[in-house]
């Protein structure tokens, strides 16, 4: 009986998080990080202001646990792509255009991802380099991948890695700060992608 009542505490206490984090990703996207207050999260949610600070004790918080969510998301969007794909070369598209397309159709995680978080400040700079770990290390994998199956020559997966991030990122920027409109990343992309891939050495035959 105890367990039960305890199971459906943590549900409750579950559902109301995920209501405030829909909600406070809503309104930083809408407003910006700086201009965001807590009271605008909890009017949005319809939830007490008890509720917001018992599970998130600033904005801050707020705002890194609303990115670290988004970054999950999108990492598991894009496993999920890799791992349906069936060779090497197609592993390393699947992760390029799954970054590119979840970003094109999800313009709130573009702009928290990509502007809000470099506008907020020094003190989100630990995550920043966290995020940009997290998928440097899923492309390096694609890399050390493609090695192993004769694509491309032994080489600094590492440093090319980093490379690849940092340009899918100011194209990714780019884009949103030219106005977001989803015809000039179709147009611009497969330019991206072909010198991505000749980074690397991959054949222009085979690109």
């Amino acid at each position: 009986m105890q367990s039960r009542a305890l199971d459906k505490r943590q549900d409750r206490a579950k559902r109301t998080r995920d209501q405030l984090l829909e909600a406070a990703e809503l309104v930083f996207a809408s407003k910006g990080y700086h201009e965001t207050a807590m009271h605008d999260i909890v009017t949005k949610s319809g939830r007490s202001k008890g509720a917001i600070y018992f599970h998130f004790p600033s904005k801050q918080s707020v705002f890194e646990a609303v990115l670290d969510a988004l970054a999950y998301k999108l990492e598991r969007k894009v496993n999920n792509s890799i791992d349906l794909a069936p060779t090497a070369l197609a592993k390393l598209d699947a992760a390029l255009t799954t970054l590119v397309d979840t970003f094109a159709t999800r313009h709130r995680m573009a702009r928290l991802g990509l502007i809000e978080i470099g506008a907020a400040g020094p003190n989100f700079q630990p995550q920043i380099q966290r995020v940009r770990n997290r998928f440097t290390l899923l492309i390096r994998k694609q890399l050390d991948y493609a090695v192993s199956e004769n694509l491309i020559n032994e080489m600094d997966t590492d440093l090319a890695s980093r490379i690849w991030f940092g340009a899918i990122n100011q194209f990714l920027i780019d884009w949103i700060q030219s106005g977001s409109r989803r015809e000039k990343l179709d147009t611009d992309l497969p330019a991206l992608r072909i010198s991505l891939l000749k980074s690397v050495g991959i054949d222009s035959h085979l690109v």
